[in-house]
């Protein structure tokens, strides 16, 4: 709107023409996972299968931490006060 508004609709275009090529870009990935099969010759396998145990386990220590420092936010700012003044001496 500004570029309108300074008569500049040149550099209006360059900007329209600089999204929709990112859009593009940004959505060719998803739109082709998504939307169409893959050719006949690739061989992947069949069905979902369960995540190793590691990625599990770093999953599962991620989402309870995240749900503790919901419910206990209070902790996190004594941790990061302990470490910050760890850093600063």
């Amino acid at each position: 709107m500004g570029t309108l508004e300074a008569g500049q609709v040149g550099l209006l275009a360059v900007l329209m023409l600089s999204s929709l090529l990112g859009l593009y870009y940004l959505l060719e990935v998803p739109v082709k996972a998504f939307f169409f099969r893959p050719p006949d010759g690739t061989d992947h396998d069949k069905g979902i299968k369960e995540a190793p145990l590691p990625s599990l386990i770093a999953i599962g220590i991620t989402a309870l931490a995240t749900v503790g420092f919901f419910f206990w936010p209070d902790l996190w700012y004594e941790l990061m006060t302990m470490v910050i003044s760890g850093v600063a001496q």
